[in-house]
């Protein structure tokens, strides 16, 4: 459907509503199971944004628990996952295994997400070493029975891959949890994408091979509901938008990442009717000339609430059913006042 601009010129605050996600679209399960999905970004290689009010960010080491003092064994619990060179979707597949073969597992890498495993050989001789007679490479510890939690894990090297780090805050330092971040280069069948989330202390890591050249996007897409940021009802809380959602790095790079949340009184409010009547769980979403996004789901009575900054925002809303969506809006927004009574059709 064409999307007719409507130019309104009207002072709102910042405000925001977050929740996304998307996950590697391969058969083989590899990935967190997802929550919902936003539009996909597009991606460019446009120069980061600055923000001189941002807190700054300074990587430090984790706490590194101590390596179990036997080794683990572990049993894959999914119909079949991969084996691959490195802790990332990117890296090279090693083998495939199936539902109940046994591993042993040999550590973890930064991140808590990827375990670096060993696979017996069935040809296993009395002479054999260990590395003789084993495949090594890593897998998703979720998709792993491993009879301990992975925090008790130790942490191991990981060899010919490049290192980004980053974290989330919000704007006044606070760090946000539970963000799932993508880090993809290319679109459409050429894309190359691997995925991981933050910690309690808003920190994230992802492994990229040696071999990898070039710009990389590093965005925010998914709030999992375990989040602080988020309600009982896996609703992100009022006020909070993504101010920073992405950043381009080119590797190899030391510079750590720094996504930022935003928090405002300020907004806009309206109704969705989708073919004449009101409808629970259609996504309103903004999206800012300067790269900010924002977007809320209507209630059961069809209202919403969506936070924007000041700035031009760009408006719409999508049935996620349909995949139908409405004409678009484009908001001239200023700062402090709310906007009421916008309302969006699809048909």
């Amino acid at each position: 459907m064409n999307r007719s601009s409507v130019y309104l010129l009207t002072l709102i605050l910042l405000t925001g509503c977050v929740p996304f996600q998307t996950a590697e679209p391969t058969a083989v399960v590899e990935a967190v199971p997802p929550t919902a999905q936003p539009p996909t970004a597009t991606w460019t290689n446009s120069p980061e944004p600055t923000h001189t009010s941002s807190p700054t960010y300074t990587p430090a080491p984790p706490t590194q628990t101590p390596a179990p003092t036997q080794s683990l064994t572990a049993v894959v619990s999914v119909q079949r996952i991969n084996l691959r060179r490195g802790p990332g979707t990117v890296f090279p597949i090693l083998d495939s295994l199936e539902e109940g073969t046994e591993v042993i597992v040999l550590g973890k890498a930064l991140g808590e997400q990827w375990v670096k495993v060993a696979v017996p050989s069935e040809e296993e001789g009395e002479g054999s070493s260990e590395e003789e007679s084993s495949l090594t490479g890593w897998m998703l510890a979720d998709f792993l029975d491993l009879g301990t939690p992975v925090e008790y894990l130790g942490f191991t090297d990981v060899n010919q891959a490049w290192l980004i780090e980053g974290k989330v805050l919000e704007e006044d330092g606070t760090p946000v949890d539970g963000v799932d971040i993508a880090v993809s280069q290319g679109l459409g069948a050429d894309e190359l994408r691997t995925d991981t989330f933050t910690l309690e202390n808003g920190r994230f890591y992802v492994y990229l091979p040696w071999e990898s050249a070039g710009i990389w996007q590093v965005e925010a897409v998914g709030l999992r509901c375990e989040s602080r940021l988020m309600l009982e009802n896996c609703r992100l809380k009022a006020g909070y938008y993504l101010s920073i959602p992405r950043m381009n790095v080119e590797v190899p790079s030391d510079t750590p990442l720094l996504l930022l949340f935003a928090y405002s009184e300020g907004g806009i409010q309206g109704t969705v009717y989708v073919n004449g009547e009101i409808k629970e769980g259609v996504r309103i979403r903004g999206d800012s000339a300067s790269g900010a996004f924002s977007w809320d789901f209507t209630e059961n009575n069809g209202n919403y609430e969506l936070a924007l900054g000041e700035g031009v925002w760009t408006v719409y809303a999508v049935d996620g059913e349909t995949g139908l969506e409405s004409d678009s809006m484009t908001v001239a927004l200023g700062a402090g006042q709310l906007l009421t009574d916008v309302d969006f059709d699809i048909r």
